[in-house]
């Protein structure tokens, strides 16, 4: 997690550090603190705690954050942001005490992206948060109905309670004085944390608005009761505010209600594998879809700068404009396509072809399931992706897209070898042959496998091996005498072809020694 200088200096102001800040555009976010000694190489993006003199040496230093220990020369201070604190002061101790602070906000930001990814809810994320601000924290939608509200301290104004609706709201009076309170009216329309007086309830309230698309969606407030509210504060919310919209995006809070049900449903059989019938085929009917549609599941992987980034709810949100017949949704990590091509106006070519177009802008992978009959066998569909995803990623790891129909065997071949090696279900007089391809050069394992890959059709084999036709005669009549099996079999034409596919994920060594065996 990067942090600014402001929140640095909220954690050393009982040293009263003097700050001299470098006048740049942008201003510097690090990522950890080092202590410097003479010879070291000052690392990027870090805070450099040191005595004054070590970066009076330094000649080339300049854009770096420097915590001072006594009063560096002017041609550092007007290179760098520095915090200069006393020369008495022990640079061990404030290097630990900056350490902390990036160990405990790097430990928040770790916690957020893990409730994120498990679902957890807003009040769960917002108790995460309580260390951080050290003040109560609610959320509340737009019309005012509390989303969460942990740490409740004396002094705090009483919600309202719904017993209709289990929830709770801002009381009337309060609501009453908004409409009245200017100051109110014009946080409506503010971007990032703001301060909001302590005329109305006699405490300051900082907070910061939930804007979707130009649309206001609700707020994130910390009111100040259990400490006072520092700047840093102001950076760190709006950073909370990210992972609160990535949760509400992610949760379906601001979906359709007829989206949102649908999508319960789906979610419900991904993790239980089964969801009340009656309420999948009414949700189905609303969202114009029957039980037995032909559908597809598509499965777009995301990483955690996708999160970091909020780049996951773009992702999902261009995906519903790109494909607005279709159900998709965020699950834990990962985006989900339900694709009712019989619903859609979209053609299954077009769809593959602009997937993958957003696949490749975006860095992405994504894997697609083969076509479900039935609604009620939606886990399944979606397991195949990943099974899909896992097999292709390591057969075709350049690929964008990994389609089921494409690694089907080789999934039948990976569930039969899970108890027996696989050369134990190889055809054993083929290992012989191959032993004694290595030995004499023959090409005669190769010759094979393209004759029956062909059909044991003759003109074909010897196009594709690039040899006369008594060339190929002789090879295939030798074959058989050192096969001894009888070809015609179809039965046993299969499993030699099962054979060699299951002989390409078995290292040479591992055959040779089989064959010695």
């Amino acid at each position: 997690m990067r942090i600014s200088v402001v929140v640095l200096l909220n954690r050393l102001k009982k040293w009263n550090p003097e700050y001299f800040p470098i006048q740049a555009s942008e201003k510097p976010l690090l990522i950890g603190v080092q202590l410097m000694t003479p010879e070291m190489k000052p690392l990027a993006d870090h805070a450099l705690v040191g005595d004054a003199n070590i970066f009076n040496q330094m000649t080339d230093l300049s854009k770096q954050t420097l915590i001072c220990i006594g009063s560096p020369d002017e041609t550092v201070t007007t290179k760098n942001n520095c915090l200069c604190l006393s020369s008495v002061t022990s640079p061990a101790e404030v290097y630990v005490e900056v350490q902390k602070l990036f160990m405990s906000l790097e430990q928040w930001n770790e916690a957020l992206f893990s409730g994120i990814i498990n679902n957890l809810s807003l009040e769960e994320l917002c108790l995460l948060s309580v260390p951080i601000f050290e003040n109560p924290i609610f959320i509340h939608d737009t019309n005012s109905i509390v989303l969460a509200n942990v740490n409740e301290m004396p002094g705090q104004f009483s919600w309202h309670y719904d017993a209709s609706s289990n929830r709770l709201s801002l009381p009337l009076d309060i609501m009453n004085d908004f409409k009245i309170s200017s100051e109110y009216q014009q946080t409506m329309n503010t971007v990032g944390a703001q301060m909001f007086s302590e005329q109305q309830f006699g405490y300051r309230i900082l907070y910061i608005n939930l804007w979707l698309e130009d649309a206001y969606i609700g707020r994130i407030c910390v009111s100040e009761l259990g400490r006072k509210i520092v700047p840093g504060d102001y950076e760190l919310l709006e950073y909370f505010s990210k992972m609160v919209l990535a949760n509400l995006r992610k949760s379906d809070t601001l979906q359709s209600n007829i989206s949102n049900d649908l999508k319960q449903s789906l979610i419900e059989l991904l993790e239980f594998k089964k969801t009340n019938e009656v309420v999948l085929i009414n949700r189905l009917q609303a969202f114009q879809w029957k039980i037995d549609d032909h559908y597809r599941c598509v499965t777009i992987y995301l990483q955690e700068r996708d999160y970091s980034t909020y780049a996951n709810e773009f992702n999902c949100h261009k995906l519903e404009k790109l494909f607005p017949d279709f159900c998709i949704f965020l699950y834990q990590d990962r985006i989900i396509i339900v694709a009712n091509f019989g619903k859609s106006t979209s053609k299954e070519t077009d769809f593959f072809r602009e997937l993958a177009v957003f696949l490749r802008e975006g860095l992405l992978k994504a894997s697609i399931s083969s076509v479900g009959h039935d609604f009620r066998l939606f886990y399944y569909h979606y397991l195949q992706t990943d099974i899909a995803y896992r097999i292709g990623s390591r057969r075709d790891p350049m690929s964008w897209i990994y389609k089921f129909n494409d690694y089907k065997l080789h999934y039948i071949l990976e569930q039969a070898t899970n108890e027996l090696m696989p050369l134990m279900l190889c055809e054993s007089h083929l290992l012989n042959l191959r032993a004694y391809d290595l030995t004499h050069k023959s090409g005669l394992f190769d010759t094979l496998r393209t004759y029956l890959e062909n059909e044991r059709n003759l003109a074909e084999t010897t196009r594709m091996l690039f040899v006369h036709r008594s060339t190929l005669l002789y090879r295939i009549k030798k074959i058989k005498s050192l096969l001894n099996l009888n070809l015609n079999d179809p039965q046993i034409r299969l499993h030699l072809l099962l054979s060699y596919e299951l002989l390409d994920n078995i290292p040479m060594e591992g055959l040779i020694e089989s064959s010695n065996n």
